[in-house]
């Protein structure tokens, strides 16, 4: 037998140690089901999820609550403490899950401006005791028009004065959450941008773990990103891009 097949053994194995840790157990991977009731810092709890078989549902959840695509084991190991969670771009929640089994004690403050995903939204951040807004963070207060991409992954917002929904200042969301923020999520398809405009809100935030959208800023690469979070004392940790416009970073407030 080659070494590689051990190493697909062994990756295996570690997988499914993943996944019986959130109470997913199976004996191939393609039998591999996200059920409803998954287990949380040792207690069950029931969620809702819509689309729960699509792929790309599937490939979320895995990417996010079993291989921690935003890096939050090393955040953890990074940061002393973690009381406060921000979660911008909450979606059916798997974002919150993921923080809630890292950090059991923090407050989690969650925004979506999706308002059709109220209902599942609502439930599974009272399974995390988690609060929801439903409003889009933006640079100032104002509103938006949501426009649909091919899944609920991929909804934009764009400001318009004959919109809807909500949209709420940078500052005010973090003023919400206490004033201070251990660890921002940031995944709003392209709005990130607007966000950091506001330098003054990010003398606020701790640390950061964002999905960065190239595509958003016509002409911008990853060393933009780069220079933006060194000019907000940030330090990066990881960086994954996952193609060539866009991708994950993490970082941290430099001392």
């Amino acid at each position: 037998m080659t070494m590689g097949f051990f190493k697909t053994k062994y990756n295996g194995l570690r997988l499914r140690v993943r996944y019986s840790s959130i109470g997913i157990y199976y004996l191939k991977s393609s039998d591999i089901k996200i059920p409803k009731r998954l287990r949380i810092n040792g207690n069950h709890k029931e969620f809702k999820f819509l689309d729960s078989k699509h792929r790309f549902f599937s490939y979320e959840f895995r990417e996010i609550c079993i291989n921690d695509c935003y890096h939050l084991k090393e955040l953890k190991n990074k940061l002393r403490f973690v009381k406060t969670v921000l979660d911008i771009g909450a979606n059916q929640g798997l974002f919150t899950i993921a923080a809630r089994q890292q950090f059991p004690k923090a407050k989690i403050f969650c925004y979506e401006p999706n308002k059709e995903l109220q209902r599942v939204l609502d439930h599974n951040s009272k399974q995390l005791k988690a609060n929801v807004w439903y409003e889009a963070v933006t640079k100032e207060d104002c509103k938006v028009e949501l426009e649909f991409g091919e899944t609920d992954l991929q909804n934009t917002t764009k400001v318009s004065s004959n919109g809807e929904i909500a949209g709420t200042a940078f500052k005010k969301v973090i003023e919400r959450a206490g004033g201070n923020i251990d660890l921002l999520k940031l995944d709003c398809e392209g709005a990130e941008w607007e966000l950091f405009e506001d330098e003054g809100s990010w003398d606020n935030i701790r640390s950061l773990t964002m999905e960065y959208h190239l595509w958003a800023r016509e002409g911008s690469s990853f060393d933009d990103i780069k220079r933006i979070l060194q000019k907000l004392h940030f330090k990066i940790l990881i960086h994954n891009p996952l193609s060539d416009s866009f991708g994950i970073v993490s970082a941290i407030k430099m001392s």
